[in-house]
């Protein structure tokens, strides 16, 4: 309705910060009252264990009166963190639930959250793997972004499962939906810097299809400056070790969270970069001296075992003398009966970005590739 008759209506309902906000419009689609909101207030989501679905918790207090620009009405909120937050939101203009994105006003986000915008811009319609972005704009001060509205996260899926690994189809399923994601990503130019499990949704309740989320840490191709991004579990070495970094990272990340999937543990678990560096050297064998001698991180907590690494030579050298078994056991990455699963893993896990699989690759690798040659489960069997 237009501003002035939801004035004359409305006024004597609206709290104080809404009267001055609603003057800066001129129509409204939802207009908050006190007596709308008084006792509900939206809620958080809690996963039930049963069959993944979500229950709700109250929201938190100090929610800007429960709406965004009197047009999304909040419901519940998704996740919050240093950044703002995402809440579950009825557009009453399209008459539809989306998810909104409040990003803080804060200078330390600003830049961030202009590079955000721009990346979402660059993806949208061009990956049925990428989340989708209906539109953003600046609301007291905050920059709100409107995306489709998913299901929860992988890791709310494996912790409803009490973090049982997925079956093997379903590893691949993913796999190759979002090796899909990253090959467009790369197209565009855009490097995701922050896969995870909690950054990829199911599109619906019962169903396999998956998408990525959250730019919030994204990064250009040509404009890679940031030194501390991905989550450390998922951080690829060359990150940590401050070497130039690109595309590649995304590729160990998504490796990372593939094995994570069929084991229902994390592949790396470090308590600092040292530590990580440390665990990755255990199970996939020490770096390659090339690799050490491009590193500029100035912590030298890495563990020797680490730094003191087999140049090429040394490397084919002591293939040469190992014996068979040996050599079996050291392209396990994970404990699994397929051996196509670990070659997959061994090859987007090389310490030298140069010789990681690239997403274009891994499409035609046998382990994802095969899945083209049979009908592929997208339902879920529910429990």
């Amino acid at each position: 309705m237009p501003v002035a008759v939801a004035i004359k209506k409305y006024w004597k309902f609206l709290e104080p910060t809404d009267r001055d906000n609603i003057l800066r419009y001129k129509y409204v689609w939802y207009v908050p009252t006190f007596k709308a909101h008084k006792g509900t207030n939206g809620g958080v989501d809690e996963i039930d264990k049963s069959d993944g679905s979500k229950k709700r918790r109250p929201l938190r207090k100090g929610d800007q009166n429960g709406h965004v620009a009197f047009r999304f009405e909040k419901l519940n909120v998704l996740g919050a963190g240093n950044f703002g937050q995402v809440t579950r939101c009825l557009d009453h203009k399209r008459k539809r639930e989306v998810a909104l994105k409040m990003i803080c006003a804060d200078e330390s986000f600003e830049l961030q959250a202009r590079i955000e915008v721009s990346a979402l811009e660059r993806t949208r319609n061009g990956s049925p793997y990428v989340v989708e972005m209906f539109e953003h704009f600046v609301f007291c001060d905050q920059v709100c972004v409107v995306f489709e509205l998913l299901h929860i996260n992988l890791y709310e899926w494996l912790a409803s499962r009490d973090f049982k690994g997925l079956d093997m189809s379903i590893v691949q399923h993913i796999a190759w939906q979002m090796m899909h994601a990253l090959v467009y990503l790369k197209r565009i130019g855009i490097v995701h810097c922050d896969i995870k499990p909690e950054n990829i949704l199911l599109r619906r309740p019962g169903a396999y299809d998956v998408k990525l989320i959250d730019f919030g840490s994204a990064c250009f191709k040509d404009s890679t400056t940031y030194t501390y991004i991905q989550s450390r579990f998922y951080r690829a070495p060359e990150v940590m070790l401050g070497i130039d970094y690109g595309h590649p990272i995304d590729v160990w990340s998504l490796a990372c969270v593939v094995a994570e999937l069929f084991t229902g543990r994390t592949l790396f678990t470090g308590d600092d970069e040292a530590r990580q560096l440390s665990e990755i050297s255990k199970r996939l064998g020490p770096p390659p001296r090339s690799v050490i001698h491009e590193s500029t991180n100035p912590d030298r907590r890495v563990d020797v075992s680490v730094l003191t690494a087999l140049d090429d030579d040394d490397a084919r050298a002591c293939a040469l003398t190992s014996n068979r078994k040996a050599s079996v056991r050291s392209s396990v990455v994970v404990e699994c009966g397929d051996t196509r699963f670990n070659s997959f893993l061994r090859q987007a896990l090389r310490w030298d970005q140069t010789r990681r699989l690239t997403p274009e690759r891994a499409l035609t690798h046998i382990f994802l590739n095969r899945i083209a040659l049979r009908r592929h489960p997208t339902e879920m069997t529910r429990p």
